[in-house]
């Protein structure tokens, strides 16, 4: 039984939405919801990542990168207060208008940043990407149901954030990036990667080792967007973007339960290979070390325990909400 979303959630008649809130004179938004708004939290992952870039107070892009006749800056030095925000910055390379070399100037400045300082470059980077990325999901989704579209999206976010930091060894053994900034076209390179790995279906067997299985330290989109718990539960059902937190927070709270009521960590991970990176059975067991029927047993009983966990929670939210 996969971990999925639910169906997206309808809009009340009073729901105020970002463009509503911007204003019309000064093109600043008033101040944000809460997280606690679900009804302002989008469904789809790129549209979360829109909704969040917009917000970014830091870090931001500086002024001479958008000047072609200025020294580039250092990626690794701290850009500071006062720079280009992700909209600032869209509305001058996003149109078709725009120069190419300017456009690879801005993406090879924002890219070295990223892999310089990480944490919320990365979602700079995804918000820089996330028009060009929604073009290609809605192109390969079309009269799809929402959870396929949430899902492809967050696979095209996923793979550019994971070729981002992508290293491999050079002639010498040195590890170094494989994306190679210095060709033409940076992000309709970077973009084709994402739709290919897609397409192909090749995140599910392709480079398993740049993939790190360990639940409790696991990176990409989970550590750019917050607690998507609070958000999810207008969907009955935690989010693919959080389905990984889950299991590893179900992985703690019953790490002192009798047996046959904790969820081990091999048995998350078996979760996780099969129901949301996409192996099949055996190939999951074949990375556990496991034999295909004892992976089988043991996946049987891991989803049951891990159904009737989330069950009881959300019964509990239910009850609560009406206490």
């Amino acid at each position: 039984m996969p971990i999925r979303h639910g169906p997206p959630a309808r809009p009340r008649p009073d729901t105020t939405w970002a463009a509503q809130r911007r204003d019309t004179d000064t093109g600043t938004l008033d101040p944000a919801p809460t997280p606690d708004d679900e009804h302002t939290w989008p469904f789809y992952p790129l549209e979360q990542i829109d909704w969040l870039s917009r917000r970014l107070g830091w870090p931001t892009v500086p002024d001479a990168v958008l000047d072609p006749s200025a020294p580039l800056p250092d990626p690794a030095d701290d850009p500071g207060e006062g720079g280009l925000s992700v909209p600032y910055v869209m509305a001058v390379i996003g149109p078709k208008t725009a120069p190419a070399d300017l456009v690879d100037r801005v993406w090879s400045y924002v890219i070295s940043a990223t892999r310089a300082h990480r944490g919320l470059w990365n979602l700079y980077a995804l918000g820089l990407a996330r028009r060009g990325l929604l073009k290609q999901a809605n192109k390969l989704t079309p009269a799809k149901p929402p959870t396929v579209k949430a899902s492809v999206q967050h696979v095209l976010a996923a793979e550019m954030v994971i070729e981002l930091h992508r290293t491999e060894p050079d002639q010498t053994g040195r590890d170094v990036f494989g994306f190679d900034l210095a060709k033409p076209y940076v992000f309709a390179r970077l973009r084709d990667h994402c739709v290919y790995m897609v397409t192909t279906r090749r995140w599910n067997r392709h480079n398993r080792d740049r993939r790190n299985l360990d639940l409790a330290t696991f990176e990409l989109l989970h550590e750019i967007l917050p607690d998507g718990n609070t958000h999810s539960r207008r969907h009955d059902e935690p989010g693919r973007a959080d389905a990984y937190s889950v299991l590893a927070r179900l992985v703690t709270e019953t790490a002192r339960q009798r047996p046959g009521q904790r969820l081990a960590q091999v048995d998350a991970k078996l979760i996780a290979l099969t129901h949301i990176v996409g192996y099949s059975l055996a190939e999951a067991a074949a990375v556990l070390g496991l034999t295909e029927p004892a992976a089988r047993m043991r996946q049987h009983r891991a989803i049951k325990l891990v159904a009737d966990r989330l069950a009881h929670e959300r019964a509990d939210n239910v009850a609560a909400q009406h206490d």
